[in-house]
């Protein structure tokens, strides 16, 4: 799956949702997006049922991976696939599920304090 990848100068903190889209260190993105760091890729997923292990692979796959990562699922708290629970279990990655707003408040705190944590935002 190719992904518009976007270098964010300094830290990738969410300042807004809405609206179809986020803020993001200061400029707009329409559609879900992952976070990493201070990289943002496009993330051409609507639904949390779409979600899988290789949807997430830009966040995942590094020689460093996150201790957690947050999933904003929507307007409401869903649960992810049952396959892709598993996968990112197996891989020993924490995952916390939440509504897209709880899941942009939790990923900019944890990112301003240094923690290594990825955000799978699915815009509302």
């Amino acid at each position: 799956m190719k992904l518009e990848k976007v270098d964010l100068s300094g830290l990738s903190v969410v300042t807004s949702y809405g609206d179809g889209g986020f803020r993001v260190a200061g400029t707009r993105y329409e559609g879900s997006v992952l976070l990493r760091d201070e990289v943002l890729h496009a993330w051409p997923i609507s639904d949390v049922d779409e979600i899988t292990p290789d949807s997430l692979a830009p966040v995942l796959d590094s020689d460093d991976p996150p201790d957690l990562l947050l999933v904003g699922t929507g307007g409401a708290m869903k649960r992810l696939p049952a396959e892709t629970d598993a996968a990112l279990k197996a891989c020993g990655i924490m995952v916390e599920t939440m509504d897209t707003g709880a899941a942009c408040r939790t990923y900019s705190f944890l990112a301003m304090e240094g923690r290594r944590v990825a955000g799978a935002l699915i815009a509302v």
